[in-house]
This record gives structure tokens, C-alpha cells and sequence, in this order.
């Protein structure tokens, strides 16, 4: 199960602080140690607008499936995880059970 708490949508619609950051880390957590929840959706503090997926570790590991790794230049940093880049490299193969990646 992936919770949307839509209460975070008035939580995330303020300005970013310190404080903000503190209560949704906590309401996160809160979230996250129900045994039900697989993760969370939330639109970010500071990007806003943008979603945000907060997943279990464990989840992770036994539900997402590595189909590709790529090898980019950040060219240009708009802020905020927003960058322009250059591809250089794409993985041709992920071996599964090591991980180790074929160029």
C-alpha cells in the first residue's frame, strides 16, 4: 500500500523551513513504521509541484527491478535537484545478483 496523506498537501503548501521539515519527517516516520504502508506520495518543499516517493528499504529491494543505469555530465544546475545534462554512457547490461554493471 502507497499512502497519499492529502493533510500534507496544506503542511507542504507553505514555505519550506526548518520547522516544516522537522513535522514531515516526523508524520513521515510515523507513516512508514505502519506495517501496512509501503511508502508515501508527496509533493516536495522545496520543487513544489514535484512528487516525491518515499519508499521502505525492503520494498525496494523485493518490489523495483534495475532495468538501466546511465552515465550522465550536469552541465547546469537550476537549484533544487533540476540540473541540464549530457548523456555519456548507458549500461548494457545489470547482472541481478551482484549488481555489477556491463559498458
Amino acid at each position: 500500500m502507497l499512502y497519499r496523506p492529502f493533510f500534507f498537501d496544506d503542511l507542504l503548501s507553505r514555505k519550506g523551513t526548518e520547522r516544516l521539515y522537522q513535522v514531515t519527517s516526523e508524520v513521515s516516520s510515523l507513516l512508514l513504521h505502519d506495517i501496512s504502508c509501503h511508502g508515501i506520495l508527496y509533493s516536495s518543499v522545496e520543487a513544489k509541484g514535484e512528487a516525491v516517493i518515499a519508499l521502505k528499504p525492503e520494498i525496494v529491494d523485493c518490489a523495483i527491478e534495475h532495468i538501466n543505469v546511465t552515465q550522465v555530465h550536469v552541465e547546469k544546475c537550476f537549484g533544487y535537484e533540476f540540473f541540464e545534462y549530457k548523456t555519456l554512457a548507458l549500461a548494457q547490461s545489470i547482472e541481478a545478483s551482484s549488481g555489477l554493471l556491463t559498458w
